[in-house]
């Protein structure tokens, strides 16, 4: 029921991807807070979560003995904000490229676009979101899912096929639909878009941010929506990372996705919520 409560006001805050840029957050200085006089970081630039970055050794891998978790999505057409018709999800193991042994059935978009997927402790795998008038979308998330995952209730807006050659246009590079697409968002430890990211890759690509409501390759860091990626990707495995663009630090660990041709390869980079260490405040 909160999920059905909270959608509404999510989609009016959210940007997806290539969203007209009305929720474009502008570049704010750090404020005092005047409680404690410290000074708090601006809206998406907030990284105090993050303590450590490393793999967590603990999470379950295997789904005989892992607790059942359900992760919830809720997706968007991107032109109209309506509910794609005929869209369906299902969750795909890591390693199973092809995902010839769905961890789910295939379940479509209730009324107002979202799907509970019923997944376990230790997720690490991935979403296909197929539908006839989308470009089909795999969805990756940059931790494994746990019981203290952040919960995710931002709408992904889903890139309507009659779109696509416009969009890409923007960049200044046509689509090869023998190559693939890829999107990343990374968000602050406040859920807001973050600011100041850059994106790297390992495979020869066209890199591209969202400026102003259309991506863009002129410049070289995420703004106010969070939003970047690149364009012509070769397919199979690649390795995405993400970083402050001052070098002051990493935001999260190299995470390895998956490019089909003329799919769209997203990625969401949401801070962990972990307990701090001993002595150190929360």
């Amino acid at each position: 029921m909160l999920r059905k409560i909270l959608s509404p006001i999510g989609l009016a805050l959210a940007c997806t991807p290539f969203e007209p840029a009305s929720d474009e957050l502008p570049e704010q200085p750090g404020f005092v807070d005047m409680r404690t006089g410290s000074l708090m970081a601006a809206a998406g630039r907030d990284w105090s979560c993050i303590r450590q970055l490393q793999p967590d050794s603990t999470v379950t891998r295997s789904t005989a003995n892992a607790a059942r978790l359900v992760q919830s999505l809720q997706v968007l057409s991107l032109a109209a904000g309506t509910v794609p018709v005929a869209t369906n999800v299902r969750a795909c193991a890591q390693r199973d490229v092809n995902c010839t042994a769905p961890l789910t059935a295939n379940i479509p978009l209730d009324a107002q676009g979202w799907v509970d997927l019923p997944l376990f402790d230790g997720f690490d795998g991935y979403l296909e979101i197929t539908g006839p008038q989308i470009v089909s979308t795999l969805l990756f998330y940059q931790d494994p899912l746990s019981a203290e995952s952040r919960r995710d209730t931002t709408p992904l807006g889903v890139v309507e096929t009659a779109l696509l050659p416009m969009l890409t246009a923007a960049i200044g590079t046509p689509q090869d639909p023998a190559l693939g697409l890829v999107y990343l968002r990374a968000f602050d430890c406040n859920n807001d878009p973050a600011l100041g990211v850059k994106y790297t890759i390992d495979k020869p690509s066209v890199p591209w941010y969202f400026v102003a409501g259309l991506p863009s390759s002129a410049v070289t860091e995420t703004e106010g929506s969070g939003l970047g990626g690149f364009i012509n990707v070769p397919l199979g495995i690649t390795v995405v990372d993400a970083a402050l663009s001052n070098g002051e630090r990493d935001i999260a660990l190299p995470k390895t996705l998956l490019v089909r041709p003329n799919w769209m390869t997203g990625l969401r980079l949401i801070p962990a919520l972990r307990a701090p260490a001993e002595g150190q405040a929360g």
